[in-house]
């Protein structure tokens, strides 16, 4: 059975698609390889765009390669560093388990030289890489409750309005009048008793696209009516925090009553009239 090097690739972020990050990465592993055991076939595992922290986030690439470990298809295994390799402790006890059942004793990487994955410094190594990761959620979610509280805006583009800065450099938004004035028209009409879906038919009706530039449908217009933005609002994991540093598009008293008209269950009346 023929027996692989595996030079496994990963960046977190790719805001541009380029994959450069990872092209580079099976670069220096194809360098190494080709040094270190120049008789063995290659077969690259790349996730690009895709974090290691997040446990909630599948790494298709790393699962195939756990595959070809258990299958014993692999000899050697190349990373740029352990980190790129597995993040999580707990994910990464669970791999060195595999990789020693599977008779693999090391990783080679650039960064770290060579990590013996059943060495406790490895182990120590994943449980303050997992640490690590969790004190920088936590000063993001500082640094984001922080904004909130300022009553900056959060990012996102919203409908009826436009990002816009403060002479100070404070993020903020500004009502763009054509949208704003169809926001109200939708309230107005909402409170009159036109459904989502008539609404939805006259704006597309009339050309009217979204932010960006699609056609609208009813969970965008009731998302438009009834987002806290809408009225000033600034919103925090899920909960009002304050007022945004940005004007109102709906009074108070308009958009609660919105609110209220598009919580109610629709009553649809019968050809008969019952």
């Amino acid at each position: 059975m023929t027996r692989y090097v595996a030079i496994y690739c990963r960046i977190s972020q790719d805001k541009r698609g380029r994959a450069e990050g990872v092209k580079s990465q099976e670069r220096w592993g194809r360098d190494y390889a080709a040094s270190a055991w120049p008789d063995l076939p290659i077969e690259v595992f790349a996730d690009n765009d895709l974090s290691a922290a997040d446990p909630k986030v599948t790494r298709p690439e790393f699962e195939r390669l756990r595959q070809w470990i258990t299958d014993g298809l692999i000899a050697h295994i190349w990373a740029v560093e352990q980190y790129r390799f597995v993040r999580q402790e707990v994910e990464w006890f669970k791999v060195a388990a595999e990789l020693d059942a599977a008779g693999i004793t090391e990783l080679h990487t650039n960064r770290d030289g060579i990590v013996r994955v059943q060495d406790e410094v490895a182990g120590i190594k994943a449980v303050l890489g997992a640490g690590e990761v969790r004190r920088l959620k936590q000063r993001i979610n500082d640094r984001l409750a922080e904004v909130a509280a300022s009553g900056a805006p959060a990012g996102g583009v919203r409908f009826g309005y436009r990002r816009a800065a403060r002479d100070d450099g404070t993020k903020t938004f500004v009502i763009e009048p054509d949208e704003a004035e169809i926001i109200r028209e939708c309230a107005d009409k909402v409170l009159a008793g036109w459904g989502l879906s008539t609404l939805v038919n006259d704006l597309n009706a009339r050309g009217i696209r979204g932010p960006r530039g699609g056609k609208i449908g009813p969970t965008q217009i009731g998302g438009w009516l009834t987002s806290p933005t809408v009225a000033g609002h600034r919103v925090y994991q899920g909960r009002i925090v304050g007022r945004g540093n940005w004007p109102p598009i709906l009074d108070e008293d308009t958009w609660q009553a919105v609110r209220a008209k598009l919580s109610q269950p629709r009553r649809v009346k019968r050809a008969d009239g019952n």
